[in-house]
């Protein structure tokens, strides 16, 4: 549990509920003053099943949750996970319920903006929506680096390098389906320049330049690794993790299904790429 993103997450239903809801003291800051205040004895209490300032605040949090996701779906085509209308729902409050969620809202400028300017600049309901989704990926982030053995890459050109870098980076934040394709990449890339085959742009082109064959990913991994002529005998270390990727790979790329029954296999596809470029690039 990252203790910085449960704090983060905690201020965030402050800020995001109103933004300007923090006192600064310069060496420190106070979020959630206004709730504070709402709280002194001197505030009179809700009676019954009345909802109290905090409960309002906490609903229009969530109502800026689900704002935040249905507007990110409209600008990345994302499917939001909660397509219902709050609308019905605040429909049902009592009508002192509503008045008190609408003085929560009515801080917030985004439900006051034009079309015009939310096409113009990021909008507080995205603003909120991604802030939350960073801080709880921050969660799955430190549960995942802690799977990764440590290792040291030497000798990796810097093409590579950045292919691997972004892998990591998918992996780490959930994207586990990028992750392996270009882990599949950089396999095809390294056994490449290991066996020295030059890129397309390299081989020239032109009336008389002869089209040169184009090798598949397994026979360019059984030309690195030859198979050995004893039955008995392994196969290189390596060539097992550049079968693991490839596998891998081809199934995220051509068959989801299969990939996501064997996700976890994921972490696997890191480590054993990790192999391949300490083969290929003798960075030991």
């Amino acid at each position: 549990m990252s203790k910085l993103a449960d704090i983060l997450l905690r201020v965030l239903e402050f800020t995001s509920a109103d933004p300007d809801d923090c006192a600064d003291y310069g060496g420190f800051l106070i979020f959630g003053k206004k709730a504070f205040d709402n709280s002194a004895p001197s505030e009179p209490q809700p009676k019954g099943d009345r909802m109290s300032p905090e409960q309002a605040q906490r609903l229009s949090n969530l109502l800026m949750t689900y704002g935040g996701e249905a507007e990110a779906s409209r600008r990345t085509a994302k499917v939001p996970r909660e397509p219902e209308d709050p609308a019905r729902f605040i429909a049902g409050l009592p009508p002192a319920d509503r008045e008190l969620l609408f003085s929560q809202l009515e801080r917030r400028s985004s439900f006051q903006q034009t079309e015009e300017q939310a096409r113009g600049a990021p909008t507080d309901l995205l603003d909120s929506y991604y802030a939350r989704e960073v801080l709880e990926k921050l969660q799955l982030v430190l549960f995942r680096v802690s799977w990764l053995e440590r290792i040291t890459l030497k000798g990796v050109p810097p093409n590579v390098q950045a292919y691997i870098d972004e892998a990591h980076a998918c992996f780490l934040y959930g994207f586990e389906v990028a992750s392996a394709v270009l882990c599949r990449a950089v396999l095809e890339r390294a056994v490449k320049e290991a066996l020295g085959v030059p890129d397309p742009e390299e081989r020239g082109s032109g009336p008389g330049t002869k089209k040169p064959r184009r090798d598949s990913l397994p026979d360019l991994i059984e030309r690195r690794w030859p198979s050995p002529a004893d039955p008995n005998e392994k196969e290189p270390e390596a060539k097992v993790a550049a079968l693991l990727v490839k596998d891998l790979g081809n199934s995220a790329i051509h068959n989801l299904p299969e990939f996501q029954r064997k996700s976890q296999e994921i972490r696997h596809s890191l480590t054993e790429i990790r192999r391949v470029l300490q083969d290929c690039y003798n960075a030991k």
